[in-house]
């Protein structure tokens, strides 16, 4: 199955096995690894690319970008589903948290729950949820954390950051910093300051290690870890360059 798949994933549980061939049709097979029993589910999309794939809590749904448009893989009945959800057209930066049956979306700069027809959040420009918990930064410049119903909110930067409105943001928030980035820029919150700083001109992407104390990034030129409490830098390989 592997050798014929573009895309794989395993959900939280460890026990279930997602793979995806893409032919004429898009075909997701669903791999009980305890008992090998499998299962399919199909949609009519050809030469399909999967950008973001993220994973309920509790295994039974899968949110995911395909080509660019978000589709709901739902594992919770005896046959499995996908589907796209009408209200994430034209939606961004789209997350299942502790609740498998609910779906948080950046939409007209506001943010949405899958549950509620008006915004939890307004004047949106990203954001991350750990827990209970939303952290985003508004078109105001400032950082705030608000509960998950967005009933509250409590300013955490003391100086507002030049939010730009053509520009894509997200924060990145682990073993208690805060990184916000901007395009392919990324600024580290001084925790002392509470003001945004520059720390990284242009990565093209990154990645957070399993205990959350390393973030990985890279661009063209090189591949970077940080180890975010120490504000080190350490750079794994630095494409060589040649003159003419």
């Amino acid at each position: 199955v592997l050798e014929k798949s573009k895309h794989f994933s395993i959900a939280p549980n460890n026990t279930t096995l997602v793979t995806v061939a893409t032919t004429n049709s898009t075909t997701f097979q669903i791999t009980n690894l305890v008992n090998q029993e499998k299962q399919t589910a199909s949609l009519a999309i050809r030469n399909a690319a999967i950008t973001d794939w993220l994973w309920a809590d509790d295994s039974t749904r899968a949110l995911l970008k395909i080509n660019g448009t978000y589709f709901l893989l739902d594992l919770s009945q005896e046959t499995p589903q996908i589907s796209q959800p009408s209200y994430l057209a034209n939606a961004k930066d789209a997350l299942i948290v502790s609740n498998p049956t609910e779906i948080f979306y950046l939409k007209n700069k506001n943010i949405y729950s899958s549950l509620e027809s008006a915004p939890v959040l307004k004047n949106v420009a990203g954001y991350k949820i750990n827990g209970q918990t939303i952290t985003w930064i508004s078109f105001d410049g400032f950082l705030y954390n608000s509960n998950i119903q967005g009933t509250t909110s409590q300013k955490v930067t003391t100086q507002g950051f030049p939010v730009k409105a053509t520009a894509t943001y997200n924060i990145i928030s682990s073993d208690g910093e805060i990184i916000l980035k901007e395009n392919n820029a990324l600024f580290l919150l001084n925790t002392q300051t509470n003001i945004f700083e520059n720390f990284y001109a242009a990565a093209l992407d990154y990645q957070l290690s399993p205990n959350g104390q390393k973030l990985l990034f890279y661009n063209q030129e090189e591949i970077v870890y940080s180890i975010l409490r120490e504000k080190v830098n350490v750079i794994l390989n630095k494409a060589n360059k040649t003159s003419d």
